[in-house]
């Protein structure tokens, strides 16, 4: 008996965990040119801005793996530019982007 109420507390107590570890989500701002008809991104270099450099790199680690999924080429920031700081600068970027050839790159910022 003690040892499925131990068993119902634990789970419970990882239940609440993972309840509390989930915040609400709120778009702030969403951005699609209407007027581009130009040539479908081929490959696309994923930067996710964060406070936090591990949902940065779960973030970038996510997205890619979705949209290579659905038959895109994307290549996570991190790979190539391990440390945040290193988005904040231009030139980083540029030499990035011209490393992997990409003809994209995606920002995304999290507030």
């Amino acid at each position: 008996m003690i040892q499925k109420i131990a068993g119902f507390g634990l789970s419970g107590l990882i239940l609440m965990l993972l309840l509390s570890c989930s915040g609400s989500t709120t778009l702030v701002e969403r951005w699609h040119d209407d007027t581009y008809f130009g040539p479908e991104m081929q490959k696309v270099l994923v930067l996710g801005i964060f406070n936090d450099d591990i949902r940065r790199r779960a973030f970038e680690s996510v997205f890619v793996s979705k949209m290579n999924q659905k038959g895109s080429y994307a290549v996570a920031g991190y790979t190539l530019m391990p440390d945040q700081e290193d988005y904040d600068s231009k030139e980083d970027i540029v030499a990035a982007v011209k490393k992997i050839g990409a003809d994209s790159v995606l920002i995304t910022s999290f507030k």
